[in-house]
């Protein structure tokens, strides 16, 4: 029998051990089965397109920020309206925080991309 991380991946090409780095993100944190199967969707979802765009098996280490700005745009774009509340979902995970439960280091593409902090509100 599978687990959930070989699962997410069914049919999408990934590199070596990126199934169970998926596992134990899961196993690590307290999600309801709802959380957890939208955060699989979502990510099956993603890694999907990423094989598809990069033409490279999925690897979380080799997502860029570059990556997440045009699946998002591809999701406004390409997907039906029912569709919609999906791309939300994506967004959701912190993005300076790993699958592995550990924060980016400094030197990381997310960390080192232009206006990579916190979205920063105006009162007015």
């Amino acid at each position: 029998m599978k687990n959930s991380g070989d699962n997410v991946f069914q049919n999408i090409p990934v590199a070596d051990g990126q199934a169970a780095l998926v596992e134990g993100f899961l196993n690590g944190h307290d999600f309801s089965p709802n959380t957890r199967r939208a955060f699989t969707n979502d990510l099956r979802k993603f890694a999907s397109w990423f094989t598809t765009a990069n033409k490279e098996p999925f690897a979380v280490g080799r997502v860029t920020v570059r990556d997440i700005t045009d699946f998002r745009g591809w999701l406004r774009k390409d997907t039906p309206v029912q569709a919609l509340p999906d791309q939300e979902r994506l967004v959701h995970h912190r993005p300076n925080q790993r699958l592995d439960g550990s924060q980016d280091l400094p030197g990381s593409p997310i960390q080192d991309a232009p206006n990579a902090g916190p979205a920063s509100h105006c009162s007015g």
